[in-house]
């Protein structure tokens, strides 16, 4: 798509990555998170995720609090799922390519998108064929530009919120996205 930058807001950037995650969040599953500017015992800063279900997930090993992704086979439905989590990782990147007039995957490529890349990426392995991962992201991506693009007024709104005071909690953001009248969980 690349769009021209869109520049016509007061949200930081780190500020619209987040709107875009906690966006995509409502738009494939409906549920919202709090955004956090710093961690919270338990949690990470940014927007608090939809977790994966339990047969998804399992301890990574030798780490005493890390998890991974489960390697397949996957059902259907696993891989929809997993695909949706590719999409919401992948969020965050977007929208700063939106805003900035940037390809999202050029975005995604930046250092400071590493846990991002990395993430979005690691599962793409275990869903698609070496040959055919990177047009798979991409196809998300794109996805995920469309989606956004269509509530970008939303998305400002939240990221603006977010900025002043930082942080927003679950309530604000449904609220911020119920007066927008997205439509949750598609």
């Amino acid at each position: 798509m690349n769009p021209e930058p869109r520049l016509n807001h007061n949200a930081s950037q780190e500020a619209i990555h987040e709107a875009g995650h906690a966006l995509e969040q409502y738009l494939l599953h409906g549920t919202t998170g709090a955004i956090l500017p710093e961690p919270l015992p338990g949690k990470q800063a940014g927007a608090e995720s939809e977790p994966l279900p339990d047969c998804l997930r399992e301890p990574k090993p030798n780490e005493s609090d890390g998890e991974r992704v489960v390697a397949g086979p996957y059902t259907e439905k696993q891989r929809a799922r997993l695909e949706q989590e590719i999409k919401t990782t992948l969020a965050g990147s977007v929208a700063e390519g939106l805003d900035w007039g940037r390809e999202p995957l050029e975005v995604l490529e930046d250092p400071q998108q590493k846990s991002d890349a990395d993430y979005a990426y690691g599962i793409a392995k275990l869903l698609w064929p070496t040959d055919q991962y990177n047009a798979e992201v991409a196809r998300l991506a794109s996805e995920v530009e469309t989606e956004l693009d269509s509530c970008w007024q939303a998305l400002v709104d939240l990221a603006e919120r977010y900025d002043s005071p930082p942080g927003l909690s679950a309530s604000e953001v449904k609220a911020i996205l119920t007066a927008h009248d997205i439509t949750p969980g598609k």
